[in-house]
């Protein structure tokens, strides 16, 4: 059985990477599972710089300007870094300008908080 990725390193990593960049639109694929509507998550995400990203408990916590994403990744969700095409399963993604950070589930369960 393949290791699962620890979601510290994952945080530091996704801290590392978008830092003090901007999310230029947001797209909510899978809307069963949210408590936000796409429509509220634009208006508080778009266009704001995230801040830190941090673990707690068993979710990742991006703060993008005065407001917390959560991802709880479930048992199958996978966060993807990508510059072209989309992944398969989609539920949610951040668009960054030129790479976008996904999150995948081929189950469906992952969601944003």
């Amino acid at each position: 059985m393949p290791e699962l990725p620890d979601l510290a390193v994952m945080a530091k990593n996704l801290m590392k990477k978008f830092e003090g960049k901007i999310v230029k639109s947001l797209e909510l694929h899978v809307s069963r599972k949210t408590v936000a509507t796409e429509e509220e998550l634009f208006g508080a995400l778009v266009a704001q710089k995230v801040k830190s990203v941090t673990r707690e408990g068993k979710e990742l916590r991006i703060k993008i300007g005065n407001m917390m994403l959560g991802l709880h990744l479930m048992l199958h969700g996978e966060l993807r870094i990508v510059d072209g095409d989309p992944p398969k399963f989609p539920i949610f993604h951040l668009n960054f300008g030129k790479e976008s950070l996904y999150l995948t589930d081929f189950q469906n369960q992952a969601r944003p908080i």
